[in-house]
């Protein structure tokens, strides 16, 4: 028995199926390097623009150790440099075995807080005569700005001694229930040990008779 013969229309369209299928495979080849391509001189670009960055940073670095080198030969520049455009401070001492001056940053000191002046504070009880005979104040508190002045041992005048000097001037404090207590507002601390407090002393109802 012999094989029949394929009939002119199974091979007809067996031809065209295989070329639309290379047909296809060659057009997605052509896609897929146009694409390749573009992708290509984008990296390309990419690249030069790189290089050019790479070739710059090392001009700008060559520049910088020249100017490095400058300054470490000339101190008078470096000290220009520090004390105009960066506000530091050039001190004298210098490395004498680098060769090379040292730059430090001077930092503002704060401003200094002034002292406070001590007042006095005086508690006068009844039964005590002011300098100036007017009355006494009762139960009130007085603020005395500065203590009286002290005049110079060395001004001429009269002395109760006799030296030819005059004695400092003291105020008067009343002795007994009249006294006046006396006391400063800043009291002096010392390290390591609390503020003292100066508490008057009592008083019972004879000293307001």
């Amino acid at each position: 028995m012999t094989a029949d013969p394929p009939s002119p229309r199974t091979s007809g369209a067996f031809r065209s199926v295989i070329g639309l299928v290379v047909v296809s495979l060659l057009l997605f080849l052509a896609v897929a390097g146009l694409a390749a391509h573009r992708e290509l001189a984008a990296a390309e670009a990419r690249k030069q623009m790189l290089e050019r960055r790479i070739d710059e940073t090392r001009q700008r670095n060559e520049e910088l150790r020249r100017q490095v080198e400058f300054l470490q030969t000339n101190p008078a520049t470096l000290e220009h440099l520090a004390r105009e455009e960066y506000r530091m401070a050039l001190p004298r001492r210098r490395d004498h075995r680098r060769r090379r001056a040292r730059v430090i940053q001077q930092l503002k000191r704060p401003a200094s807080v002034p002292a406070k002046r001590s007042c006095l504070h005086v508690l006068w009880w009844p039964g005590f005569v002011t300098s100036g005979g007017s009355p006494p104040l009762r139960g009130r508190w007085l603020r005395s700005v500065e203590p009286p002045p002290v005049p110079n041992p060395g001004s001429h005048g009269g002395s109760a001694t006799g030296r030819g000097s005059a004695a400092p001037l003291q105020p008067r404090t009343p002795h007994g229930l009249g006294s006046a207590l006396v006391f400063s507002s800043a009291p002096s601390r010392s390290v390591g040990r609390p503020p003292t407090r100066h508490r008057p002393a009592r008083c019972d109802s004879s000293c307001f008779e």
